[in-house]
């Protein structure tokens, strides 16, 4: 009996955190501006959390890789040199395939040195409204980026990755704009690939949790309430509020178990085809153990965009023994096995699960499905 199972996979994190705080030289901002990391760190905190667990896989040799920008716009520098980016300081990027908790803190101490950067001079005009809907407008690519340093950035965020957007406004002090609230509503496009926006505002209306009900008329107030942002207000020193701020994605993908034992040989090779359909549609690449099914090179259509089907090799040899008993894998190619390793049987009962792990990369690179095909062992 042939088993189907098609599973979302859970993509690796791939976020850009657009950061406006109030960038005044006083100790009310500075304090800010260190509640807007402790945001920041709590948001990849939890990434990693989801990769490692949740949707994710706790096997050490598959790749836990991550794509995580941080988009510091300043509010009261002139539109021209307005954004820091990883274009302009590297560590604001964490682009690894070791996700981690540790791998995480140079991107959280880039993004903090970079807030402290350039502070506003007396004369400058402070405009954090501005500064978030153009920044949101260039990641977003809402708009045509205007000249080197926004086009090299639109350049930097290319490629096939998916990519959700988390916008964090943090203010002090009121907007100096003059310009109407209406005008500085970032486009919609913006938002169709914004998961979460939150503005901070200074007021005393916040609750318990420091969020505020009913938006005041104060411009920071107006924006939030057209952005349909959450509003929380400053001073706010509520428990967990910053950690838990910039919430991350989340994805359904249930377990599934087969209906039946898997079939498996006498050296352990599983009678199972692994397809993983792919943002990459120029090739299956054989370095992530791909190729293209039997049938050739294949596209299909998922979801209105258009993916390339690969199917997964399964390890032979010292590869494929290496993969079935041992957690670390050391060595491994890239590719797939039915292995028995103790450490990950979890999921369904022991004579039902789906006992496959994909080691180095093979599964998760770019692919948001995986259909496994499986043939069930004779009763």
């Amino acid at each position: 009996m042939r088993t189907t199972l098609v599973r979302q996979v859970a993509p690796p994190p791939a976020a850009v955190f657009v950061l406006v705080v109030d960038d005044a030289d006083t100790p009310d901002a500075a304090a800010l501006r260190g509640r807007a990391v402790d945001a920041l760190r709590g948001a990849l905190l939890k990434y990693v959390e989801l990769e490692w667990g949740g949707c994710g896989s706790q096997d050490p040799a598959e790749w836990h890789a991550a794509d995580l920008r941080v988009v510091i716009a300043r509010p009261s520098a002139p539109d021209g040199s307005a954004l820091l980016t990883s274009v302009d300081l590297p560590l604001l990027a964490l682009r690894t395939h070791a996700f981690s908790e540790a791998a995480i803190e140079p991107l959280v101490a880039a993004s903090a040195e970079a807030l402290e950067d350039r502070l506003a001079a007396p004369a400058d005009v402070y405009r954090p409204l501005r500064a978030a809907r153009s920044a949101l407008e260039i990641v977003t690519r809402a708009r045509p980026p205007e000249g080197a340093a926004e086009l090299a950035l639109v350049d930097s965020l290319a490629g096939p990755v998916e990519r959700v957007h988390h916008l964090l406004v943090a203010s002090t002090r009121a907007d100096e704009d003059t310009t109407n609230v209406s005008d500085l509503v970032p486009a919609e496009q913006a938002f169709e690939r914004t998961y979460f926006q939150a503005l901070v505002a200074p007021s005393v209306d916040g609750d318990a949790w420091c969020e505020i009900a009913h938006p005041a008329p104060s411009r920071l107030e107006q924006w939030a309430a057209a952005t349909d942002s959450k509003l929380l207000a400053w001073p706010c020193n509520a428990p967990d509020v910053w950690s838990q701020l910039l919430l991350p994605v989340y994805i359904d993908c249930l377990s599934n178990c087969l209906s039946a034992p898997m079939d498996l040989d006498a050296s352990g090779v599983a009678s199972c085809v692994a397809l993983v359909d792919q943002r990459d549609v120029t090739q299956c690449d054989p370095a992530l153990g791909r190729g293209d099914p039997s049938e050739g090179a294949t596209m299909i259509e998922h979801h209105g965009e258009t993916l390339r089907r690969c199917e997964v090799a399964q390890l032979d040899g010292a590869d494929l023994q290496a993969c079935r008993s041992t957690l670390a894998c050391e060595g491994c190619a890239s590719g797939f096995c039915a292995t028995e390793v103790p450490e990950l049987s979890y999921g369904c009962d022991q004579d039902r699960r789906v006992p496959l792990r994909f080691v180095g990369g093979s599964r998760v690179d770019g692919a948001p499905r995986l259909t496994i095909i499986c043939v069930s062992k004779s009763p």
